[in-house]
């Protein structure tokens, strides 16, 4: 009942920052799952989870999507997907709790060091293709897509609805073929379904109550609240996968 307990407050917590900044709910959520589950169940319940509070999110936000980027982040995107399938079978359980640590806390450090008035040229295609490449590897491996495309979109300076809108369709689609393809190899155990369902009120709950707040916080600390919590979690996963 107590893992029960931690597991619900994690995914509430996470799905909270999700629904107020856009992202954050995979890599909140992460690197307490893997503290308490193995890793691909972990994986496994953040993509189902993910995929439900997107499908929720997203359809308020469509209006500010940019279709021709979305459209080539995901065509960039179907050439990590397997990649990263590959590396989810090929690393053990120690290595993918790393991965997760690390992956959250080098992006927190990331926005940390250039602050959010750090800026880089618009993108091209190929850096483009290229975000949307690692995205789809960080979805299959570590149920991540995030990172990689909200560090571009911020350092490229785009509005916080663009990148909202952005990174919850980009999820919808990354967290779908994700789903599919663990189910096909690993394979998806039952008990990771009844995890994941018993997990959706709290998350859904999370991601509604967000919505509500994004409205009501400042940005600069809810920025500072989330990248703490990044860091503090993904310090956590990485000391938990090195000590075994």
């Amino acid at each position: 009942m107590t893992s029960f307990f931690l597991l619900a407050l994690a995914a509430f917590a996470a799905a909270l920052g999700q629904g107020a900044t856009g992202f954050g709910f995979g890599v909140l959520s992460a690197p307490v799952l893997v503290l308490m589950m193995p890793p691909t169940a972990a994986v496994q319940v953040i993509a189902a989870l993910s995929l439900a509070m997107s499908l929720v999110l997203v359809p308020e936000l469509l209006r500010h999507l940019d279709r021709r980027l979305m459209i080539r982040l995901v065509i960039g995107s179907a050439g990590g997907w397997p990649m990263g399938l590959v590396l989810h079978e090929l690393a053990g359980d120690a290595l993918l709790q790393v991965l997760v640590g690390l992956t959250s806390s080098m992006l927190a450090l990331l926005l940390l060091t250039l602050g959010p008035r750090a800026t880089l040229h618009p993108s091209g295609r190929g850096r483009i293709l290229a975000t949307g490449a690692a995205s789809g590897a960080m979805t299959t491996a570590l149920a991540m897509p995030g990172p990689a495309v909200l560090a571009v979109m911020l350092l490229e300076g785009r509005s916080g609805e663009d990148v909202r809108s952005t990174l919850l369709a980009l999820f919808t689609a990354s967290y779908a073929v994700a789903l599919a393809l663990h189910a096909i190899t690993p394979g998806i155990a039952s008990s990771t379904w009844r995890t994941a369902a018993w997990l959706a009120a709290p998350t859904l709950a999370g991601a509604l109550a967000g919505r509500l707040l994004r409205h009501h916080l400042d940005p600069r600390l809810s920025r500072h609240i989330v990248l703490a919590l990044l860091l503090t979690g993904g310090l956590a996963a990485t000391a938990k996968g090195i000590s075994g």
